[in-house]
């Protein structure tokens, strides 16, 4: 049977050797433009189990401390961005940087005139849409600017943009 002192001793050696070979992990958001991301949830997961889960602070920022040295997953996620997974091997203190993209819209709506929903394989016509690249290449400022480029989309309009007639 041990003594108090000894399972003392030995806890405090267990300790100390566990915090010897743990290391702060930093983990650094940003968006496409180098700029800080606030709020963003950020995961910290080793053979798929999560270990902690973080917010950025203002300063895009996430620190997860006391991580043990191995191989770990940094899981980012931010309202408008595409999640991101990030790869991390922890041996001492280390700053890791997620830079996000942005997140494209998922959803694709068919208009028709029969007022009933019909998929684009089954409608029978001419089918022509913007995905969000030609939408970032166009730079629209108005709807009209948008439908000029589809084909048999007429524009009309009277007056000047911005006037009252």
């Amino acid at each position: 049977m041990r003594s108090p002192r000894q399972f003392l001793s030995t806890f405090l050696f267990s300790l100390l050797a566990s915090l010897a070979f743990a290391a702060e992990l930093r983990v650094q958001v940003l968006d496409p433009d180098s700029a800080t991301v606030a709020g963003a949830r950020v995961g910290l997961y080793r053979g798929g189990t999560s270990i902690s889960v973080q917010t950025t602070s203002a300063r895009g920022l996430a620190v997860f401390p006391d991580v043990p040295e191995g191989s770990y997953t940094v899981g980012v996620l931010a309202t408008g961005f595409k999640p991101q997974n990030v790869a991390v091997v922890v041996r001492n203190s280390a700053t890791v940087t997620a830079q996000l993209a942005v997140a494209g819209a998922s959803e694709t709506v068919v208009v028709t005139a029969t007022r009933t929903p019909v998929s684009i394989e089954t409608s029978g016509a001419t089918v022509a849409w913007l995905d969000s690249a030609a939408l970032e290449t166009l730079q629209p400022v108005t709807a009209a600017d948008v439908l000029r480029f589809l084909p048999g989309a007429v524009e009309a309009s009277a007056g000047r943009r911005g006037g009252l007639g």
